[in-house]
């Protein structure tokens, strides 16, 4: 978020998301709570999820368009507890599983990762036509 909308870790939490806004983009996590033993997202405890109302944002926020999900482990949760409920708010919402920007995807440098996130910047400006 920071090298694409400037909303970077230098800026407070709350300059960030205003600036995320201007730009039509909103973050939220798929799961309001969960345990998690660990530091990691593979330590979460699938029995322990549950997941945020999704669909009611959807309900409250019709101009939501799409959906990007941060890594397998949010991909993940939300088939399994909002994807259904999801589609049956808003059948036409594109649903996008991006890699997660974690330090710990050492699967994907940087540039790849910057690469697979710039899609935001496509949805941003269809949207602002």
């Amino acid at each position: 978020m920071g090298e694409l909308f400037g909303a970077g870790p230098e800026l407070p939490y709350a300059r960030r998301t205003i600036r995320l806004a201007r730009h039509g983009i909103a973050v939220w996590d798929v799961l309001k709570c969960c345990e998690r033993p660990g530091s990691l997202d593979t330590d979460i405890r699938t029995a322990s999820e549950v997941p945020n109302d999704i669909p009611g944002l959807l309900v409250r926020q019709p101009q939501i368009q799409a959906v990007f999900l941060n890594g397998s482990k949010a991909a993940d949760a939300f088939r399994r507890h909002v994807q259904t409920r999801v589609y049956s708010v808003q059948p036409d919402l594109v649903i996008v599983r991006l890699p997660s920007t974690s330090p710990a995807n050492a699967r994907c440098s940087r540039v790849q990762k910057l690469r697979a996130w710039s899609r935001l910047l496509d949805t941003v400006r269809r949207s602002d036509k």
